[in-house]
Order: C-alpha cells, then structure tokens, then sequence
C-alpha cells in the first residue's frame, strides 16, 4: 500500500512495478482526486489504516508513504507507526532496478531509491529518505531520516544532510559539507561550507538566505 495518491505516490507504484517486489494493494489517501489512480484503488483515508490492515485477511502489509514533503510524511509516519505494531504490519524499503547502490550502503526503512539515482560505498541512508532521480550519494555520505535529495542532485563523498533536510535539484555539495536539520538549500546552489539548521541557503556559493 501507499499513502498519499499524489505526484510522489504515483512515482513510488511505477517504481515497485519495475520491481516486482511488491503487488500493490492501493493508495491510502484523505483528498483522492479519483475512487481510481492509474488503475489503482483508493482503499481509504489515513485515520482507516488499522481497518484497512485488517481486511487484508491475515496478508502480510507493507507500506510506503509516498509524499514528498519531508514535514508531512515525518508526520505521518509518526501517526501510522503505533497502527502498524499493532497488526503486524512494516514500512517498505524500495530501489528501482536502474539504481547502482553499493553492497555497503546502509538503507533505512520506508526509504525510496528512484531510477538512476547512485550511491557509492559506504554511505548511510536514513529512514523514509529519498534519493531521487539521477541523483548521486558519493563514499561515505550520511543522510539523515526524512532528508530529500532531489533529482540531479550529487553529494562528493563525506557530505552530511541532516534530518528532514531538504537539497534542490541540481545542487552540488562539496567534500565533507554538513547541512544541518531542516534546512533547504536552493536548486541549482553549489554548496562549498557547512549550512546550519532550520535555514535557507542558495546561490554559487550557497548563502544562508533566511532562517525558517
């Protein structure tokens, strides 16, 4: 199952297609434009997720959120963990076929990995992170839970993102840069120093532009 029926969602169904890993159940989602999204159902909304479970007849449930905001699905998965312990059910991991992700990367739970995107050796993903497409994780990178690195992205080797950080498309983090908790930095940025938390950086060189 996915929850959220939204650009992300349905990148995340087309992704588990390919793999083959998973026969999608349906979307979990509070506004669905449609009773039907790309041939999938929309089973219910999020506070029905337990009844949801449990009308799967003792399958075994695995879910994936499937929203890209890093706040809001951090907040969902904080409201949906508690439901899942209790029937038994886990958060899906997922890399898309065309990914290249060294045999030494760590992958945390609930963690997507779109096509194209590579991680070299020695790098740790946190959980329910997205690595997006095209994207590059260098050697010994660490990416925080909930962090979102987005299409085109690439980080050299030894770059921190902090929790439900956010890096733009096409940005580029130099060697060891840390970028601190939810911070966002800019499409296009070029990111030669460390970022604190909670700002907004941008530009080549990437500055701190406003404080969130």
């Amino acid at each position: 199952m996915i929850i959220g029926a939204g650009g992300h969602g349905r990148v995340i169904a087309d992704l588990l297609n390919a793999c083959c890993c998973a026969r999608i159940k349906g979307f979990i989602d509070d506004s669905p434009k449609s009773s039907v999204i790309d041939d999938l159902p929309i089973l219910g909304k999020i506070a029905e997720l337990g009844r949801i479970i449990n009308s799967l007849n003792g399958e075994t449930s695995a879910l994936i959120v499937g929203i890209g905001d890093n706040s809001m699905r951090n907040h969902i998965v904080s409201q949906i963990t508690s439901v899942l312990v209790r029937y038994n059910a886990r958060f899906l991991t997922v890399k898309h076929p065309s990914a290249s992700v060294s045999s030494s990367v760590s992958l945390g739970e609930g963690t997507v990995i779109i096509p194209q995107a590579a991680i070299n050796t020695n790098a740790v993903i946190g959980n329910h992170a997205i690595i997006n497409t095209s994207s590059s994780v260098d050697h010994d990178c660490i990416i925080g839970d909930f962090a979102h690195i987005s299409p085109g992205v690439h980080l050299a080797g030894g770059v921190q993102v902090g929790e439900d950080a956010h890096v733009g498309i096409g940005a580029c983090v130099l060697p060891g840069v840390q970028i601190g908790k939810w911070s966002v930095i800019g499409a296009g940025s070029v990111v030669t120093r460390d970022i604190p938390e909670r700002v907004v950086a941008y530009g080549v060189p990437a500055k701190v532009q406003r404080v969130l």
